[in-house]
C-alpha cells in the first residue's frame, strides 16, 4: 500500500501541474484508524453515499477534478 501512495504522490506532482489550468493543488493522504468502532452496514452505505454526492457535487461545480 505505501508504494502505491508513493507513485500516486509521484504522479501527482509530476503530471497535474502540466496539466493544471491556474490555482494550487492539495494532496491528501488518507489513513484507516485500527481502532475505528464497527458501524452497522445501513449507515455505512448511507455516509458512503452521501460522500459520493458531495464529491459529484464539487466536480460539478468544477472544484475538484
Amino acid at each position: 500500500m505505501r508504494n502505491c501512495c508513493v507513485l500516486l504522490f509521484v504522479w501527482c506532482i509530476t503530471v497535474l501541474p502540466v496539466r493544471a489550468q491556474s490555482g494550487p493543488f492539495i494532496f491528501v493522504f488518507l489513513n484507516t484508524n485500527p481502532d475505528k468502532p464497527e458501524l452497522p452496514k445501513e449507515q455505512v452505505d448511507s455516509l458512503m453515499s452521501a460522500h459520493l454526492a458531495n464529491i459529484t457535487r464539487l466536480a460539478t461545480e468544477g472544484k475538484i477534478l
